[in-house]
């Protein structure tokens, strides 16, 4: 109950390899909660309670079967240890950073591992950012941002879930927190942006142990993950 489970590096996203990993099935068989991306960059996806959906670039929401795939996920399960924080009038996505941040630095008092939640959400709006599935070759991911669909949503009610990374993990995930949105009735949501919160109900629980499964694919096998990419994965991920 205490791993984080990753398919993929998140530089290897970054330089395109967007080919599947893992499929639907797998990643719930490591948890019930998570954050990634399909095969293609088809979409952003958000695992919710056991199921898996897909922020889509037309802005819709799909459920997704055992069979898809995914190019990148981060999957966890939310256990007894975990503590719940209740937030008000959280004006824009750094003021909700700095207060989880804080959760961090003053309950759990240690940067040097992963920490997951799952929240409930009543928001005065929220922007997210998905992608149209893409077909080979395939760009990198920064030639992509260009042409990313974003959508802002007023007045509704919802869902958070996602990941705060460590410093040292960089080229394997983003350091800090990564939060995907899905509404209350599944039908908007994505990789999150920016966002003004009027309430939010958040549960927090810290990872000490971490599996990664690597892609297997050609492409994998070609690319430069020595590279410095953090200014892409700050353009891309933002």
């Amino acid at each position: 109950m205490n791993k984080l489970y990753q398919a993929s590096t998140l530089n290897a996203l970054i330089l395109g390899n967007f080919q599947g990993v893992t499929t639907v099935g797998e990643l719930l068989a490591k948890g019930s909660y998570g954050i990634g991306t399909f095969e293609g960059l088809d979409g952003e996806l958000i695992a919710l309670d056991g199921k898996v959906y897909n922020g889509k670039g037309n802005g819709s929401i799909q459920e997704y079967g055992k069979d898809e795939k995914s190019a990148f996920a981060v999957m966890y399960n939310i256990s007894d240890n975990a503590k719940d924080y209740s937030f008000q009038n959280i004006i824009n996505f750094e003021h909700l950073k700095e207060n989880l941040n804080r959760v961090i630095n003053e309950d759990y008092k240690n940067k040097n591992v992963f920490y997951v939640l799952k929240a409930e959400v009543t928001l005065n709006s929220v922007k997210v950012r998905s992608f149209y599935k893409q077909e080979k070759p395939y760009k990198t991911l920064p030639q992509l941002v260009s042409s990313q669909t974003e959508y802002t949503y007023e007045n509704c009610k919802g869902y958070f879930v996602g990941v705060w990374c460590p410093i040292y993990v960089e080229g394997l995930n983003m350091p800090g927190w990564h939060l995907h949105f899905l509404s209350h009735d599944k039908t908007k949501g994505g990789h999150m942006l920016e966002v003004d919160i009027k309430e939010a109900k958040i549960t927090i629980e810290d990872k000490t142990d971490f599996e990664m499964v690597l892609p297997t694919n050609e492409e994998f096998k070609s690319i430069n993950l020595n590279s410095d990419l953090r200014k892409d994965t700050e353009k891309v991920e933002g």
